[in-house]
């Protein structure tokens, strides 16, 4: 990756759930990168991508559920987490992934 982008770390990532998130970033205007991997933790994949990101923002995908971690949280758990494949609901974490790099409020 040779610009800043939210990670996200996705292991057999629910269709439904990775597009919405992927349009919640775009929406905000921030850069975006996804990267498979083989198998995780919910929680490691989530503060891993935050960690890894240039922009200190990730997300991490374990089929249908999501988490969105912010690198120098205070807790290591994840900011937001959704179980689901509500559209409206993984778009919002996405925005909010992008948000965060922006520092702009949340939405809810």
């Amino acid at each position: 990756m040779n610009r800043p982008a939210i990670l996200i770390y996705a292991v057999r990532p629910d269709n439904i759930v990775l597009k919405e998130i992927l349009a919640g970033i775009e929406e905000e205007g921030v850069l975006c990168q996804v990267v498979m991997r083989q198998d995780d933790t919910m929680q490691n994949l989530s503060i891993d991508a935050a960690g890894d990101s240039a922009l200190g923002s990730g997300i991490g995908i374990l089929e249908n559920t999501a988490a969105l971690s912010i690198r120098f949280q205070t807790v290591q758990e994840p900011m937001f987490q959704i179980t689901s494949s509500s559209a409206n609901k993984a778009r919002i974490l996405g925005a909010n992934a992008a948000r965060a790099v922006k520092k702009i409020p949340f939405q809810w």
